[in-house]
């Protein structure tokens, strides 16, 4: 009884805070819980799981923090291993620090961030950007999606050169929408190491 209803008060907690505009606490927390179970449980093929490595992303956060930096619309999703900041810079000299700590954690690092402040996160526009390809029956966990302003970054991985395609024309098509930046790799059966969400 107890326990039913816990899952009932998560399931409602989880509903409105995605009705009311994706609270960012609440899905990324379950977000995170997601990957991690799924990882590990996927090790004997039972579970399918995201491309992020949640473990790494969190190694950078804390450097992040514990060295002070103050970039508060930059943001890292690693994509099979490798840490992608993204967002806006309050300064070029903020950047390049971002990227410097994550190379303590990391071999290689793409940014794709700009070294000017644009504004706050969009969440609104993000999840109308994954609404709109869980409608189109893109394999959605494989992406993560975030904008700023009318500035949007999509990070993950595609099945196909195919998939990869229709993600980015569907997300440079939707109103409101001016700038796509992107890394999406293609994996397939042959280099799948595990990450890859398969239907």
């Amino acid at each position: 009884m107890r326990v039913s209803l816990f899952f009932s008060i998560v399931y409602i907690a989880f509903a409105t805070s995605f009705l009311s505009g994706c609270l960012p606490a609440i899905i990324a927390g379950t977000a995170a819980t997601a990957g991690v179970v799924g990882y590990h449980a996927s090790k004997t093929g039972s579970f399918k799981v995201q491309f992020r490595n949640l473990y790494l992303e969190g190694c950078i956060h804390g450097i992040w923090e514990e060295s002070e930096l103050d970039e508060p619309f930059l943001d890292v999703v690693c994509v099979h291993g490798v840490p992608v900041i993204f967002g806006a810079a309050t300064s070029k000299a903020g950047l390049e620090k971002a990227r410097a700590l994550a190379f303590i954690k990391a071999d290689d690092v793409i940014v794709l961030a700009d070294g000017v402040q644009m504004g706050s996160w969009n969440t609104g526009l993000a999840c109308k950007v994954k609404t709109r390809l869980i409608m189109s029956e893109i394999r959605s966990r494989n992406y993560y999606v975030a904008a700023i302003r009318n500035i949007v970054w999509v990070l993950g991985v595609a099945s196909t050169n195919a998939e990869k395609k229709q993600v980015l024309e569907i997300v440079s098509s939707m109103n409101g929408v001016e700038t796509v930046h992107h890394h999406i790799i293609i994996v397939d059966e042959h280099n799948n190491d595990g990450y890859m969400v398969r239907e």
